[in-house]
């Protein structure tokens, strides 16, 4: 068991033991009084980590960068389908210039992104053997920078969705196949990766390589932050691509052998698990400290793969690993209800929960998105606005390809602006979020794939009972924290606290570096109207009546 894990349950059992109840769920095990004055803890001193996972005497994890909590708000931008493969499509678009990329980043700060998922082959750094252009990653970099954002990198390389390609894999790689050994395999070509094939992932030669390259990368982004204001703007790297794909799906499919026999499914796993550990270790080799994570393949959970049941083999086998901090999924569901338990069946053994990657084409984005943050995680849009070369590729496919919140040109979705809503009241929330008890976080009107137009409902947090109005679909949600409630909705609503006695007047903002920041205040009724899209701070003065809460039993 590696010390991340361990130290994570020693803390939350002691602090059971402690309370002498169970916790669930990152729940309090009791209603407990408001405190008077709610302010805001002391800055920390700076942090040698740019990020990395915290875990809170309950048990629950969450993500600190810069040295104070910092919750995920994701999306992906496929800088290689922005690059394009216009060598094998003869009629696709152009690559990208720098002035049309620089508008993903300018329009991911403009829903209220706060981190950019930024795809970044092998290939594009070392094209040939020991002869290294990191043009891209300065580039991409100072956009991040410059916009205020941070970033994590997508490592694609040896193994993305179960595959090597041709694209991602460096040539002298892809043509030694005495060096850089390969599986014999049902081989086939694709427009958006070109040749595919099955390396031997843990071949000591193929494992040095991606250890030189990445150590390579870290010192390059470590001196390039130095020189460039150490703004930190990269907090992570995914290893590898929804790699559990070789072993659930393409060991079969591909008829992948080894020595002319079908290859041995604990072997294929075992050097799935050996490769992400090398790559792992060598980001975390690096001065510039940043989390590692691996995105599972619609896991769902972190039982036993479904395709190998009995066998033992399951996403924990990657979070048990040194050189990986994170295990998230990449579920591609619709529904609100399966987000939530997902988010929470991650929530296990240290892990920092989160949704990896989930379509920012489904209309029930809203819903989905405050979901995975009410239960203690984040989530992360695949994509913010599809490449038009990876449309045009799969124009005649069943499969949906445009996939991002915003259209291929930036314009809005019937779906976007509820989304940039709800994104931006997470956002007002800033770093206190993730030290926020699910008990004490309801969420409202996101129980149905598509928000009820009409809706009245009321939940209770660890000491409020609260009741929501809506008569336009909208989706809101209460926090209660320190003595105050804090509403926010996404469109026009009424709220009323049916418990306690509160000040008539509220407060609007959101929080900043040196806490609540008010930027205008109103007067208020004991049913209170709501305006869309601003954070309201409301003082609890008494508590009239004790409640359970029942934020859990509302997502």
């Amino acid at each position: 068991m590696k010390f991340k894990t361990l130290m994570a349950r020693i803390l939350f059992s002691v602090a059971a033991v402690l309370s002498g109840v169970s916790v669930i769920a990152g729940c309090a095990p009791a209603a407990k009084p408001p405190v008077t004055g709610g302010e805001e803890p002391e800055k920390p001193e700076k942090s040698e980590y740019v990020s990395r996972v915290r875990t809170l005497e309950n048990g629950r994890t969450y993500l600190e960068v810069d040295g104070k909590p910092y919750a995920i708000r994701g999306a992906q931008v496929r800088i290689d389908g922005l690059y394009n493969r216009s060598q094998s499509f003869p009629n696709a678009v152009p690559p990208l210039t720098d002035e049309e990329i620089e508008q993903y980043f300018s329009k991911a700060k403009e829903l209220g992104i706060n981190t950019l998922e930024l795809a970044l082959e092998w290939k594009q750094i070392e094209k040939t053997k020991d002869n290294y252009d990191f043009a891209l990653v300065d580039k991409l970099l100072g956009f991040t920078n410059k916009y205020g954002l941070k970033c994590e990198f997508l490592w694609f390389s040896t193994n993305m969705c179960g595959y090597s390609h041709s694209f991602t894999v460096p040539d002298y790689i892809c043509s030694d196949s005495e060096t850089y050994p390969v599986f014999e395999s049902s081989k086939f070509y694709t427009h958006m990766y070109g040749n595919v094939f099955h390396l031997v992932l843990n071949n000591e030669n193929l494992m040095q390589r991606e250890k030189l390259v990445l150590e390579k990368l870290m010192a390059h982004v470590s001196e390039w932050n130095r020189q460039n204001g150490e703004k930190n703007p990269l907090i992570g790297i995914q290893v590898h691509n929804e790699s559990d794909g070789l072993l659930r799906w393409k060991l079969e499919q591909d008829s992948i052998k080894e020595d002319g026999a079908p290859a041995d499914p604990k072997k294929i796993w075992q050097m799935t698990l050996d490769a992400l550990d090398n790559a792992g270790k060598a980001v975390k080799s690096s001065d510039y400290k940043i989390y590692t994570r691996c995105n599972m393949t619609t896991s769902y959970n972190v039982g036993e793969f479904p395709q190998w049941q009995g066998k033992g083999f399951s996403p924990l086998d990657v979070l048990e690993l040194e050189g990986i901090d994170i295990i998230g999924d990449d579920p591609y569901v619709t529904s609100p209800v399966a987000i939530n338990d997902i988010v929470r069946a991650y929530s296990v053994n240290g892990n920092y929960p989160h949704i990896a990657e989930n379509m920012g084409n489904y209309s029930s984005c809203p819903s989905m998105f405050l979901t995975a943050y009410q239960a203690g995680g984040s989530y992360m849009f695949y994509d913010l606005a599809t490449p038009v070369y990876f449309v045009q590729i799969n124009g005649n496919s069943s499969y949906q390809m445009d996939q991002g919140v915003y259209n291929p040109d930036f314009t809005d979705k019937p779906h976007t602006a509820q989304t940039r809503s709800i994104i931006r009241g997470i956002a007002a929330m800033d770093s206190v979020l993730p030290l926020v008890e699910s008990c004490d976080f309801a969420a409202f009107n996101v129980l149905t794939e598509i928000p009820l137009e009409r809706r009245t409902q009321t939940v209770n947090t660890s000491n409020i009972s609260l009741t929501y109005r809506t008569e336009n679909g909208g989706v809101a949600f209460a926090i209660e924290r320190e003595g105050y409630v804090y509403l926010y909705s996404t469109k026009d609503c009424k709220f009323t606290v049916n418990n306690a006695d509160i000040t008539l007047k509220a407060e609007i903002g959101h929080f900043g570096n040196d806490g609540f920041v008010v930027e205008e205040e109103a007067y208020i009724n004991p049913e209170i109207s709501v305006s869309a899209d601003k954070l309201y701070r409301i003082k609890i003065r008494k508590i009239n009546e004790a409640v359970v809460s029942t934020a859990n039993d509302n997502v």
